[in-house]
């Protein structure tokens, strides 16, 4: 018998007079008399579910996508922002218009090449092809669509592991750089690690000021646990100016022009550019953070408690830390800083007053009053 034409459907005996027909990632069993026989009824089969498939009706992943969005809504998820802007920019024009239950992988292979060739990395495309998975398992949940197809062979490696970090006097140096309105940023995940996303969605109503503590809970956290983030040396006085000259009517920390700040990417690239350190990354500060802290001598689960980190490989899992430990951190932190600041100057001083004693880092003040 003439060998079938790949996509058409299979069938296979699996004992005397039955067969076990597939097409699609679905299966069925008859009864047949022969190899004849069972590819009659794969035949009929086939056509029988293509029409039942076309007559179905229209659905767009468009509106599959718009059912992912609403999902993560009704979770609180803290990424639906990013998330829309990425699906408006590069899934919706590219793949939106397609009924979703005719949707192949001839498509989305098509669309990560196009992705490719416009310079997008690896793991941004992943994200997107997830987003796209879960749209589709939506449909299908909803008895919108008949079937997933498999995304196992379109996933893309991804080798993204990052090693930089972020030592002081470069920390220094981006600060002057960096406009008022991306300072604060920049400051607070370079002494806490926090992530960018949930940096810029922390609510001026999670602040305790009387304990100088940033209480998130879990309900927007990435891994969905309540955290506590201490707020300790210069963070203190960039977070009473910027309370100072906030638009009360906007809820979060980070402003600009009295309005949520949303991305700070042109600004830290031309800061960057200007100082040139092409390799810097604004990421290499959440590392940094954990580095310093464990340096500081502060434990590991309670840094990664206020890092964020729950199972980055790097570290053990951690326990959620009590209020205490938060502020642990602050005060052990603002000593590290301190010390560290104190040791570089001292060599400074000694490198210019070759053979007489260093003076003594006390007397620096402008740079230590910083951190008081």
């Amino acid at each position: 018998m003439k060998k079938r034409t790949y996509g058409s459907g299979s069938f296979r005996q699996i004992s005397d007079g039955k067969f076990e027909l597939r097409y699609h990632g679905k299966s069925k069993t008859i009864e047949a008399t022969g190899n004849r026989q069972a590819d009659r009824e794969l035949k009929k089969w086939v056509e029988e579910r293509e029409t039942a498939e076309a007559s179905g009706p229209d659905v767009s992943l468009n509106h599959l996508l718009d059912l992912h969005i609403a999902d993560k809504r009704r979770k609180s998820r803290a990424d639906i922002l990013p998330l829309e802007q990425k699906l408006k920019k590069h899934v919706r024009p590219a793949l939106g218009h397609i009924d979703a239950k005719f949707l192949k992988k001839a498509d989305l292979k098509r669309y990560i090449d196009a992705r490719l060739s416009a310079g997008a990395q690896n793991a941004t495309i992943d994200r997107e092809l997830s987003a796209i998975r879960r749209a589709l398992h939506i449909g299908v949940g909803d008895g919108l669509i008949p079937s997933v197809l498999s995304f196992k062979d379109l996933m893309l490696p991804e080798n993204n592991a990052r090693q930089g970090f972020v030592e002081d006097d470069i920390y220094r140096d981006m600060l002057w750089a960096l406009p008022p309105h991306a300072q604060m940023p920049w400051v607070f995940s370079f002494y806490t690690g926090i992530r960018k996303k949930e940096l810029l969605n922390l609510l001026w109503a999670w602040v305790d000021w009387n304990a100088w503590i940033i209480v998130i809970p879990e309900t927007v956290t990435k891994n969905r646990k309540r955290r506590i983030i201490p707020v300790y040396a210069e963070m203190r006085e960039h977070l009473k100016c910027s309370f100072q000259m906030r638009n009360p009517e906007c809820p979060f920390m980070f402003q600009r022009q009295g309005k949520q700040l949303r991305s700070f990417r042109k600004a830290f690239e031309n800061a960057r550019r200007d100082l040139k350190v092409p390799a810097l990354l604004f990421h290499d500060l959440r590392r940094t953070a954990v580095r310093n802290m464990e340096r500081a001598g502060i434990q590991r689960t309670t840094a990664r408690q206020v890092s964020g980190h729950k199972t980055e490989s790097v570290y053990i899992r951690y326990a959620i830390s009590a209020e205490r430990d938060a502020l642990e951190v602050g005060d052990r932190m603002t000593e590290f800083h301190q010390r560290e600041r104190a040791k570089a100057a001292a060599e400074e001083n000694c490198g210019k007053n070759c053979g007489t004693a260093p003076t003594d880092p006390e007397t620096k003040t402008d740079e230590l009053s910083a951190v008081n």
